[in-house]
């Protein structure tokens, strides 16, 4: 054997260990499919963050994780392994698109391609629409679109519910109501302070909330139930707060028409009306129209300006009442029983 080795090398012929061996069919299959997997992680990543802009995933890339846009958009041509979350904006699903969890679009829209694949669950939760300047000028603008006598209905409307909102919170504690009421009063300033504040840190907190729930085991499934149950917290303090101030107000209403009316729930229906006058003016000058319809645009700008205040004194008094518990000195002038007539 190793003369026969010999003179196989000897003549030029290649050894037998370097001999190209033959491929069988599995083989060829196993190392093509290698190919393709390591052609397919190429230029690929494990998550795509972006804050304040937008997430494109092109055709033939492949993220191995989430592909998440916190204030944008998120735009899928190629294939996400995880999920695919837009939070303040809107997904895109194109032709060629696969994801392999769950796609959700909060506060925007979702555009799938027939094509697109998705082997999660779909979610989309429009709560953007509320800030979007078609929707606020629906909101200002709603006599020309539906028409003066249904923004008319619509307003009566509004104001029956609120009424029925606040004697629901009257009724589960109006001790605290008046508290929080009393501290409106005595200190508006520091209360509407505290309510924008609250306010203006409200949507960087869901931001935040979003961000550390994505990057984190819990995810977007718990981001979906998690936000909305945020968001109604913070509406039923804020009804608390508008109860309370209305209350105050509809005591002071009697004071002036000298009143000796006792019954709590009516004294605050007398607040909730009063704060909703000059809007419902501005719904009845509309109706007639003509000459009167800048008294009414005027009128429904004091209103809406009028709501915004009792809503964030409210929701400041409610905050500085949780925190400074300690009522203020003038609090026990305030008439938290029978309002008796002059």
């Amino acid at each position: 054997r190793a003369i026969a080795g010999v003179q196989t090398s000897a003549t030029g012929a290649p050894p037998e260990s370097d001999a190209p061996a033959v491929s069988s069919p599995e083989s060829s299959t196993s190392t093509s499919s290698v190919r393709r997997a390591l052609g397919r992680r190429r230029g690929s990543s494990d998550d795509r963050v972006n804050i304040g802009g937008n997430v494109t995933v092109r055709e033939g890339e492949v993220v191995l994780g989430d592909a998440v846009a916190i204030g944008g958009s998120v735009t899928v041509d190629g294939e996400v392994r995880g999920s695919v979350a837009a939070i303040g904006g809107n997904v895109m699903l194109g032709p060629h698109a696969v994801v392999g969890e769950d796609v959700a679009a909060i506060g925007g829209h979702l555009t799938r391609d027939p094509g697109a694949r998705v082997e999660g669950k779909i979610s989309e939760v429009g709560l953007g629409d509320i800030f979007t300047s078609r929707q606020w000028s629906r909101t200002w603008n709603s006599d020309a679109v539906f028409g003066p006598s249904f923004a008319l209905m619509s307003t009566i409307f509004r104001l029956v519910i609120s009424c029925l909102c606040c004697a629901f919170v009257v009724l589960l504690g109006q001790p605290y109501v008046d508290r929080v009421g009393a501290r409106a009063f005595y200190e508006p300033v520091k209360s509407w302070a505290m309510g924008f504040l609250v306010e203006l840190l409200f949507a960087p907190a869901i931001v935040l909330v979003c961000l550390l729930l994505i990057i984190t085991i819990i995810g977007i499934p718990l981001l979906l139930i998690l936000i909305p149950i945020i968001i109604g917290v913070l509406f039923i303090v804020a009804l608390f707060g508008f109860a309370s101030v209305a209350r105050v107000i509809g005591q002071k209403v009697g004071e002036r028409l000298h009143w000796t009316e006792t019954n709590a729930y009516l004294i605050t229906f007398v607040g909730v009306v009063a704060i909703m006058t000059p809007l419902l003016l501005a719904r009845l000058l509309g109706v007639a129209g003509g000459p009167l319809s800048p008294i009414a645009f005027g009128l429904m700008v004091l209103g809406r300006l009028v709501e915004y205040l009792v809503w964030t004194v409210g929701l400041g008094a409610v905050v500085l009442s949780r925190f400074s518990p300690q009522t203020p000195p003038a609090a026990s002038m305030v008439t938290t029983g029978p309002i008796v007539s002059a």
